[in-house]
């Protein structure tokens, strides 16, 4: 980030100043006033603010152009209608999966809830691995509260909440591969005609999968499900507040992406592999708008809050025994 000059800050701080005497004459204050009123400390930030942002604009369109994307101007967003209603393609979520992505507290998860109602309320199963106790209220309809002593009952076609919030990452991880492989065996072994779908809803995907891990063997059972589980009803959805962080292919396997507010300069980055120079208006979403990006169109939608209708229903859990 370039620092911006003495003669800049000066400058800015100056008229802050007569911004905020605006019923007296202009003048051209000290140095030293201008810092106790702490108008220039005030002035370098915005400043530097400033110089961020286009910084961050000219990288985006420069990725924008080797990309080939139509590039648009940041006045052009705000001339556009409100933003469309919430909308997906759930034929393609079972195929190919859902990425949603934003930074922490953009209703990322909110938007999880709405299409793991829609899911249900369709007769599809879902199963919710969630390591930060957000799907307490949702429409999930049972939770097992899992530690590191004890064992689950797996019923197949039982839509649940694992709560693995008292597990440590390494602890969770291996929790999911063990229930993915379990129930990808039990999948396999029936008939095409008894198998039902499923959708696993993975939380904070960044710490489940981070950059790199999916071709680790402890991760086997997760990319095994992302790249060929539709053929056996199985699906997913990911979640996750840091894109640059996650697993690039849990990224590119997904066709349809939703985008959340976002600022952080790496994320951004690899947003705009996918929808080009739109990844600079990111910052400037509120909270329940996303860019829904569906491979050949990306769209401007909002959501309303999910409000669960009651909670989930703890289940039973057994100890494990001693050897």
């Amino acid at each position: 980030m370039t620092t911006p000059t003495k003669e800049q800050i000066r400058e800015r701080a100056t008229e802050l100043f007569n911004n905020s005497n605006r019923h007296l004459p202009s003048i051209s204050p000290e140095d030293s006033e201008l810092k106790e009123n702490g108008l220039w400390f005030e002035a370098r930030n915005e400043l530097m603010r400033d110089t961020a942002r286009s910084q961050q604009l000219s990288y985006v369109e420069e990725m924008a152009n080797e990309l080939g994307f139509e590039l648009q101007k940041p006045s052009k967003l705000a001339k556009q209608n409100k933003p469309s209603d919430f909308e997906i393609d759930v034929n393609e979520a079972l195929r190919s999966g859902v990425f949603i992505c934003g930074g922490k507290g953009t209703t990322k998860t909110n938007l999880a809830k709405i299409i793991t109602d829609k899911l249900l309320r369709l007769g599809y199963v879902v199963k919710v691995f969630d390591i930060s106790k957000a799907w307490l209220k949702s429409s999930i309809p049972y939770v097992y509260e899992i530690t590191t002593n004890v064992r689950t009952n797996i019923d197949l076609y039982r839509s649940v909440i694992f709560d693995l919030s008292r597990l440590l990452p390494k602890d969770a991880k291996r929790f999911i591969s063990l229930i993915l492989a379990a129930e990808w065996d039990m999948q396999v072994k029936l008939d095409e005609y008894q198998r039902q779908w499923i959708v696993y809803v993975f939380e904070e995907t960044q710490m489940l999968t981070p950059q790199g891990s999916l071709r680790s063997n402890e991760a086997q059972q997760t990319l095994r499900l992302m790249t060929t589980g539709r053929n056996y009803n199985l699906g997913y959805i990911a979640i996750t507040q840091r894109p640059a962080l996650c697993d690039t292919s849990v990224f590119e396997l997904t066709f349809q992406k939703y985008f959340a507010r976002m600022n952080g300069e790496n994320d951004l980055r690899k947003v705009a592999n996918y929808i080009g120079a739109k990844a600079y208006y990111l910052e400037k979403l509120r909270l329940g708008e996303f860019f829904y990006d569906k491979g050949s169109e990306t769209k401007w939608i909002t959501t309303k809050e999910f409000k669960a209708e009651s909670k989930p229903q703890a289940l039973v859990t057994s100890p494990l025994r001693k050897r």
